[in-house]
């Protein structure tokens, strides 16, 4: 059984993807407003290993996605590219 906690995390992504699907903001409809606990922000050049996590009482947003890993992934495909 679902405990109170697996509850609120299947409601807050649920609120997020259905939001995405719905306006393409995860946050709603309101911009610089959110539905969510915390107010996702989008991946920019800078910051591309940015992620939500979702967290029954304590969301947030991450700069480094997986350890770093990701920002690792890209260095070596520009590393590759040239």
């Amino acid at each position: 059984n679902a405990t109170e906690d697996d509850k609120l995390v299947r409601n807050q992504f649920t609120t997020a993807f259905t939001n995405f699907a719905k306006f393409g903001n995860p946050n709603g409809a309101d911009e610089g407003r959110s539905d969510l606990p915390v107010y996702w922000r989008p991946l920019d050049k800078l910051n591309h290993s940015r992620n939500f996590v979702f967290v029954a009482h304590n969301n947030q947003m991450n700069e480094e996605f997986f350890g770093g890993r990701t920002a690792k992934f890209v260095e070596i495909i520009n590393k590759h590219r040239a």
